[in-house]
């Protein structure tokens, strides 16, 4: 089932630009659309690590005050 949406003329042409010969304006958007949603992944994967460095940091700084109490 298809829906009609409504875009500004702005975004009608770069959608436009986007195309190869053959695709379809739908076909455009869901390629936005998943890479929008691969980059929200990667952007997840990037702040899980910098949180597990800061953690593993923080860890190491910890033992090493213990270690020197001793």
């Amino acid at each position: 089932m298809s829906k009609v949406i409504k875009v500004d003329d702005q975004v009608y042409n770069d959608l436009d630009k986007l195309r190869s010969k053959g695709e379809t304006f739908g076909e455009i958007i869901a390629m936005l659309i998943n890479a929008r949603l691969k980059v929200l992944e990667l952007w997840n994967v990037l702040e899980g690590a910098l949180k597990f460095s800061e953690w593993r940091e923080q860890r190491l700084k910890d033992l090493e005050k213990k270690l020197e109490g001793k």
